[in-house]
């Protein structure tokens, strides 16, 4: 009985990891399916980051050279369809800023960003391009789900969502750049948080990132900003 128990946790323990395992690649670009469906998916490139202060959003939309950058930067941002929303408890969304969890796009991104400075096991400086993320997307409406900035974790449904955005088939959608700064809690006993946001279309920089980074995705670039709900 023991045994049998012991076996029964053992499985449920693989199905979760398997079901987190293919939460992490969900919305990974599949250049063959991609092309053979062009009416049905599109390519979402985004970039969204954490940065201290409004200040220092400006700095790096001023000049992203001249602000020190990390890893840890990086806001994660999840979103659902929003025809599509029950896939299970561990169903996030598709991860459409920021790469964690050893994302195969995540590996990839440490192999093709240089480093300008600091040791690679700690926290280094690294180009702004390595805060693009580029997921493939079925086509139509999405909202965000799941924003993780910092110590800031906030799960939404559709009702409640801060953001929405448009996914168009055939088409390269460039949904913005989106900066997460000092969120505040609604009071000392409250679990909710304000959050300060800025939108900036930055479209010709992430047009030419994709030139550069990602010729294989040969397709038209559109730019579909996410609009607050």
């Amino acid at each position: 009985m023991i045994i049998r128990i012991l076996s029964l946790i053992y499985l449920s323990c693989v199905l979760s990891a398997c079901a987190m395992n293919a939460a992490n690649n969900y919305g990974e670009v599949n250049l063959q399916e991609l092309r053979q469906n062009e009416n049905k998916y599109g390519v979402v490139v985004f970039r969204s980051m954490s940065l201290d202060d409004e200040s220092a959003v400006y700095k790096f939309i001023e000049d992203n050279h001249s602000i020190k950058l990390g890893e840890y930067d990086t806001a994660s941002v999840f979103a659902k369809k929003v025809k599509e929303d029950k896939h299970g408890v561990f169903y996030f969304g598709y991860q459409i800023g920021g790469n964690e969890w050893g994302q195969a796009e995540g590996k990839e991104k440490k192999n093709r960003f240089t480093i300008r400075e600091g040791n690679e096991d700690l926290i280094g400086t690294k180009l702004p391009e390595f805060f693009y993320t580029v997921k493939m997307l079925p086509e139509g409406e999405y909202y965000f789900a799941r924003i993780d900035s910092g110590g800031y974790i906030g799960y939404y449904n559709l009702d409640d969502t801060p953001f929405k955005f448009n996914v168009k088939p055939g088409c390269i959608n460039y949904a913005g750049d989106f900066f997460i700064f000092s969120p505040e809690k609604n009071g000392f006993w409250s679990s909710t948080y304000s959050l300060s946001t800025k939108l900036f279309n930055k479209s010709h920089q992430a047009e030419e990132f994709m030139r550069k980074y990602h010729p294989e995705i040969n397709l038209p670039f559109t730019t579909n900003l996410i609009k607050a709900n």
